[in-house]
């Protein structure tokens, strides 16, 4: 039995994290560290503590710990050199045992360094693994493709080198990564990479804890046969078309038949303005499927993962149209090369007629006026 401590930032994370303590970490002892990346994520965690599905739950703010919004590289290094040589942290995070294991989605985090530093401190054999946080895990090694990954790799090694502490890199000290679906991922690795059991409609138990934890009855509130996924782009200061995109689609099914679903981290509704219906404000997509409220549902997204995570992992019974060639922005995750062989191996998961992905406008709108048919 080991003693691990998980850190989540998403509530797809914590999703995958439950089924992991309900299935293939049950024997273990898990404590989890639930940051305030999500919106609503306070009242999450006094759900989630009620729950007493983890041993400990712990709570922080990441602009306590992370990376400083600050574009001054002498403020990051003295974040990060603080951090690193903290003793405080753990006793700040309230955290106070020992761990073998720290548990996490991806390398490139700056938080997650500071703590594994804190905490190896305390045991200096412990290890990391990892844990998928939908698509873009299975084909991005460590999350160094985007920008902020590259930024955080270039500045981050330098500081650890700086320390002498190179080795205690989060990405030197990978035993073992977890996955829904291990067969799909589409790196070389030197690590050992293990299924996490999937979910479906099936694991009433599971899905009543998720239920409890986000305060959701189980009942779909909206009537829409079509939800659109919010990226993170407009979230994280990026360009993006999708308000655009979703319009022209609105102009020939109409605002009032579309549902949006909010990206997580998304703090500004830009769409209940619009007339879309905005009630799953703070419900993962998931788990609507996982209760079968979202059955027959059309999912649409510019890049958003969940309708991919649904159908792949969920196994929901839904079908999905993927848009990022339709955007007129570059979507950093399609310029991966393993973005595409990802996508026709998900297709074939998820069957026949499941995930339609149209290549320009041209066949998004012949799409559109098939909906348009099944919709009005």
């Amino acid at each position: 039995m080991s003693r691990i401590l998980a850190i989540a930032h998403t509530y797809y994370m914590l999703l995958t994290l439950i089924q992991m303590k309900e299935t293939v970490l049950q024997n273990d002892t898990v404590d989890i560290l639930l940051s305030d990346a999500s919106a609503d994520s306070e009242r999450v965690f006094r759900n989630l503590q009620k729950t007493e599905i983890f041993h400990n739950c712990f709570y922080y703010n990441i602009e306590d710990v992370g990376w400083t919004k600050t574009a001054n590289v002498i403020k990051k290094a003295g974040k990060f050199l603080k951090g690193a040589f903290s003793h405080n942290l753990i006793q700040k995070l309230g955290i106070s045992s020992q761990y073998d294991i720290l548990l996490v989605y991806v390398a490139d985090r700056f938080e997650e360094q500071i703590i594994f530093n804190a905490l190896k401190k305390n045991n200096p054999k412990i290890l990391c693994e990892l844990y998928e946080e939908g698509y873009v895990s299975y084909f991005d090694k460590f999350g160094f493709f985007t920008v902020y990954g590259k930024r955080y790799l270039k500045y981050v090694t330098k500081f650890m080198t700086l320390i002498g502490k190179k080795s205690w890199l989060i990405e030197n000290n990978i035993n073992r990564a977890w996955f829904f679906n291990p067969e799909m991922v589409q790196y070389e690795r030197d690590f050992e990479t293990c299924a996490i059991p999937k979910l479906n409609s099936k694991n009433g138990q599971t899905t009543r804890l998720m239920n409890q934890v986000f305060g959701y009855s189980g009942k779909l509130c909206v009537n829409q046969r079509i939800i659109f996924l919010e990226g993170s782009s407009y979230t994280d200061g990026h360009q993006i078309d999708d308000i655009e995109i979703l319009a022209s689609i609105a102009e020939k099914i109409g605002a009032g038949n579309i549902a949006v679903k909010l990206h997580p981290r998304t703090r500004i509704n830009r769409f209940r303005e619009l007339g879309y219906n905005t009630e799953l404000e703070n419900i993962p997509l998931e788990l609507v499927a996982l209760n079968g409220g979202s059955d027959g549902k059309i999912f649409i997204a510019v890049e958003s993962g969940a309708p991919i995570s649904c159908l792949v992992n969920f196994e929901s019974d839904n079908r999905a149209l993927l848009l990022h060639k339709c955007s007129k922005f570059d979507i950093a995750l399609t310029q991966v090369p393993e973005f595409s062989e990802y996508l026709r191996i998900a297709a074939s998961q998820c069957g026949a007629n499941k995930l339609f992905i149209p290549e320009n406008e041209k066949e998004l709108f012949q799409c559109v006026e098939k909906l348009k048919e099944e919709v009005l």
